[in-house]
């Protein structure tokens, strides 16, 4: 066909909507061309990025358990006859609260806690974040986004160092049981209330 392969010849109209490109060598930007111009657009590129989605996403999925089916069973476990004799000398909704719930759900409280001092290395305070920084960190903020686990995680499979990752998770399992252990040594000597 004559006149650069279009049907009746002639050149082919600028495109109504932009292309939109991923550049394999810097993958943050996109790039997007509309009629010849680039403008570049950047999404993660800013270091406080993945501060404030780290911890706008971090409760999300601890939500339903997170220590809250501890909690609730702890609740649901305290005899409602203290309720009521605390009604009967004239505690009012928050003293109920302070003097019948909070000490009723106590062993709860130290265990979740316990628990939770031993998932820091994680990246979190109820659990580990490795999802979130392996998914929200990219190589502009790399330095603020990595964790122990995603750190193990780039040398064992991108870099083939097999027994140096497992050295390393290893090393951090054995720091959080030593967390652990100690944790539940302090609580022991303060409230007489611990894991074992």
């Amino acid at each position: 066909m004559a006149g650069g392969g279009r049907p009746g010849g002639g050149a082919a109209p600028p495109p109504v909507f932009p292309r939109v490109g991923f550049d394999l060598q810097r993958p943050v930007p996109f790039h997007v061309w509309n009629a010849g111009a680039a403008a570049a657009i950047t999404f993660a590129a800013p270091l406080q990025f993945d501060a404030e989605a780290f911890a706008a996403t971090d409760g999300q999925p601890h939500f339903g358990h997170g220590g809250r089916p501890q909690m609730m069973a702890a609740i649901a476990g305290i005899d409602p006859g203290l309720y009521e004799a605390a009604l009967m000398d004239g505690a009012g909704r928050l003293r109920r609260i302070w003097h019948v719930t909070v000490p009723g759900m106590q062993s709860a409280i130290v265990v979740v806690l316990i628990l939770s001092i031993g998932s820091m290395l994680g990246g979190g305070l109820v659990g580990s974040n490795f999802e979130q920084s392996l998914l929200l960190g990219n190589p502009v903020n790399a330095d603020r986004s990595q964790i122990i686990q995603t750190y193990a995680f780039s040398v064992g499979l991108a870099q083939g160092r097999f027994a140096f990752a497992t050295a390393v998770d290893l090393i951090q399992s054995i720091i959080s049981v030593i967390l652990v252990c100690s944790a539940n040594f302090v609580s022991r000597r303060l409230s007489g209330i611990g894991l074992y």
